[in-house]
């Protein structure tokens, strides 16, 4: 049986898992740790993760502007 998926907002804790998930996507294009750190919890804006069995699969960051 596949296990529920679940989107909440990030957390710092988040991150490590957050940056595997760059780097295989982005390589030279990702972001740094200290640039997510900054998306979660100081940016306008707001930052989720998919979680799939206590494990982060996805993110995505919205960034609001005016």
């Amino acid at each position: 049986m596949m296990e529920p998926i679940i989107v909440r907002k990030a957390q710092q804790a988040d991150i490590p898992a957050i940056l595997e998930i760059e780097w295989e996507c982005f390589r030279e294009d990702s972001f740094s740790i200290e640039q997510f750190a900054y998306l979660i919890s100081r940016s306008k804006g707001t930052f989720y993760v998919m979680m799939e069995a206590d494990r982060v699969i996805a993110y995505v960051s919205l960034l609001f502007h005016g």
